[in-house]
């Protein structure tokens, strides 16, 4: 299903369904477009904590709060400078996720390099400039010895 729809201020829409069901024609002229502004700083960090689980919360909560506030940081950045690459909030869950999981396996908090290989792990897609943006950034927060730093993205 490919369709253009006006907005108020004109501007075009490109519009791609993908479904396993068939279509009747009813169920063709039908759509829904879900539109989220970014969470605050503090809904960020509590959406961190509750992907973590329970058990994990107190060792965490200070690992993933900067991890909030780095997101935060570069999704304003990109937001208002970077027109070619885009990152979103499913960017900050799946790291979330990956730093959780990579923490319960080890029964401890996260090393910088557990940190920094979920960073590459999720943002690694992006062009090579965003990319060195975000590293950079991620770098401030948590200190990562060279030799921790993965050598390719």
């Amino acid at each position: 299903l490919l369709e253009n729809s006006g907005t108020s201020d004109n501007t075009k829409i490109g519009f791609i369904g993908i479904s396993n069901w068939s279509l009747d024609p009813a169920k063709m002229n039908r759509g829904l477009y879900v539109t989220r502004q970014l969470p605050d700083l503090n809904e960020l960090k509590m959406t961190a904590s509750q992907i973590s689980k329970e058990s994990m919360r107190d060792k965490l909560s200070d690992q993933l709060g900067r991890v909030a506030e780095v997101y935060m940081e570069i999704y304003k950045d990109f937001s208002e400078n970077d027109t070619k690459s885009y990152i979103g909030l499913r960017d900050f869950y799946c790291l979330v996720k990956y730093l959780c999981k990579r923490a319960e396996e080890k029964g401890s908090s996260l090393t910088s390099g557990d940190i920094l290989n979920g960073v590459y792990r999720n943002f690694g897609g992006i062009c090579p400039d965003a990319n060195i943006k975000v590293m950079r950034a991620f770098e401030k927060r948590f200190t990562v010895p060279i030799e921790m730093k993965p050598t390719t993205i």
